[in-house]
């Protein structure tokens, strides 16, 4: 086979769980026992969001009750057809290549590794023993598409001065990704038994569209290419559902030794206007704040944020994936709403998106009941929440307290490291925290009473380790800044 009749919905390109071959979409589409999607979180984002898109674009859902009465068989067979019906779309290469601008093959050719964030970092792509580039085969290919099409780092990778629109100029530099943000979006979404479980539960009804500020679903890329940034089915494009699934900020095309790159459609970001079902966004005064990936805070230290929407009072229904997808949940025959959170943590400097240092991805899986997931179990998980953090500051500030008394310059960094161990430590705990609180036991509270019991041996066991008693001084400082949970102390974090 070569390059030329590679077609994604006939050829491998997709990694799943448990399997070593790859998958190709009419594979997804009808392997109903396939389960979860494999590959970092960027790309587990990336394909999901292709398969979404598919099957809006096949399957009509007007109502909760359509959705309801959509089975997974029926999702199949639809969508099967509906990739029959555009097949020519969908070849990697050719006279209408997959999500590919062919105006843009006399362009400057950048290597593959712009789109492999483990070579491409800062102004060079920098290469040694193990990050060679090499040739990458169809599968990578498309991959790199998808990510640079939509899920790009900002920073000198591409200089195109290729104007599509005529007269519109293009920036020197490239900018994030919509679906990257500043620092590395933490994006939400349910997930099911199966991998199309999980499509399924991430699919919006025309009336939950109703309630996001889109154009409606509107037609996906491949149906109508745009040909240029500024054209009237570039903007017809951005508003609707389809173009935020798929946000094509880059135009790509790719050559046999590269791909060619520049500046697309301009969206919004989170401060401007930006809605997308996957982000958490909040009100906080006059400003917009969202929610990031960050390797120091991990997914479930910001549950609250994400499960915010379950407040009975609460305005903002952000993330939409999980607010709407549970108002469907509750009238199935589900017990659980699961959901999957992950993204990457990127570091930025004078317009140049890398990672570096502590910079990682992040990804967590997590389930409350959706018969009492707004009884009260929010507050109850706010509440355990706060209590955490009360201890994480008096971890903290006793080992500062310590130090202070030793008259030691390492207080804060040892402080620090403290805290960091305390949460380490509450990190495997956090699914029995989520059942604690959404409980509906009698002995609720006598359990969370045991379990914040649990959590103060932490912090007492982290000030051991972090503080010696060897010597009389040293056992007059661990004595007098020993961890007090009566109250919290003065010199917290």
């Amino acid at each position: 086979m070569t390059e030329h009749t590679f077609n994604l919905i006939d050829n491998g390109w997709i990694h799943v769980q448990s399997g070593n071959d790859l998958q190709s979409l009419r594979q997804i589409f009808t392997r109903l026992e396939l389960r979860r999607l494999s590959g970092n979180p960027v790309e587990k984002i990336a394909i999901l969001r292709l398969l979404l898109a598919i099957t809006h674009a096949a399957v009509s859902l007007p109502n909760r009750k359509a959705w309801l009465q959509l089975s997974l068989q029926d999702l199949s067979d639809i969508v099967c057809s509906y990739l029959d019906s555009w097949h020519d779309r969908f070849f990697l290469h050719g006279e209408q290549p997959f999500m590919q601008f062919r105006q843009l093959d006399q362009g400057k050719t950048s290597p593959f590794s712009v789109a492999q964030l483990n070579v491409a970092t800062g102004n060079k792509v920098v290469l040694n023993s193990w990050n060679m580039p090499t040739p990458i085969d169809p599968p990578g290919k498309v991959m790199a598409l998808l990510r640079q099409s939509f899920f790009a780092c900002s920073g000198k990778k591409f200089d195109n001065d290729i104007a599509l629109s005529p007269g519109h100029a293009k920036k020197p530099s490239g900018t994030y990704g919509t679906l990257t943000g500043f620092c590395g979006y933490l994006h939400t979404y349910l997930l099911g038994e199966t991998l199309l479980d999980t499509v399924k539960n991430n699919l919006l009804t025309d009336d939950d569209l109703k309630q996001l500020p889109f154009a409606g679903l509107g037609r996906p890329f491949w149906e109508d290419m745009p040909d240029g940034e500024l054209s009237k089915r570039a903007q017809g494009y951005k508003s609707s559902y389809q173009g935020q699934l798929l946000p094509m900020d880059k135009f790509v095309f790719l050559k046999e030794d590269g791909m060619v790159m520049t500046e697309g459609i301009t969206y919004d970001t989170y401060k401007t206007g930006l809605v997308d079902p996957a982000i958490t966004m909040r009100q906080d005064g006059k400003d917009i704040k969202t929610v990031w990936a960050k390797t120091d805070k991990k997914p479930w230290r910001e549950l609250t944020a994400l499960l915010a929407f379950l407040k009975l009072d609460a305005i903002n229904k952000s993330p939409h994936f999980l607010s709407m997808g549970l108002e469907k949940l509750a009238y199935s025959q589900g017990i659980v709403m699961r959901f999957w959170t992950g993204g990457m943590q990127l570091s930025s400097n004078a317009g140049e998106q890398y990672i570096s240092g502590m910079d990682d991805y992040v990804e967590s899986e997590f389930h409350i009941p959706i018969s009492v997931s707004t009884q009260g179990g929010f507050d109850f998980f706010q509440q355990m929440i706060t209590e955490l953090e009360r201890l994480a500051k008096i971890t903290y500030s006793s080992v500062v307290n310590y130090y202070d008394i030793l008259n030691t310059e390492q207080k804060v960094a040892n402080a620090l490291v403290a805290a960091s161990k305390f949460w380490e430590a509450m990190e495997p705990r956090a699914q029995l925290i989520l059942d604690l609180a959404f409980s509906c036991s009698a002995d609720k509270q006598p359990k969370i009473e045991e379990e914040m019991n649990v959590w103060r041996k932490t912090v007492l066991r982290v000030y051991n380790q972090s503080c010696a008693k060897d010597s009389a001084r040293q056992m007059t400082a661990w004595v007098k800044a020993s961890p007090k949970f009566s109250a919290q102390t003065k010199k917290g974090k």
